[in-house]
């Protein structure tokens, strides 16, 4: 399958306001129906799941 490639960018931020991370992924959704997830702990980024 020939997917379009997304580029996500996100920014973090805690309870209060105050950013905490930002940066940006490369998604190349492998099917129809794929996803994009973030796991996000202490206010940082830690792994990225892509789902399909």
């Amino acid at each position: 399958m020939n997917a379009d490639a997304y580029i996500v960018r996100y920014s973090v931020y805690q309870d209060g306001g105050q950013l905490v991370d930002q940066g940006h992924t490369h998604y190349y959704p492998r099917e129809e129906n794929s996803e994009l997830a973030f796991d996000i702990r202490d206010g940082e980024l830690t792994r990225r799941f892509y789902h399909s």
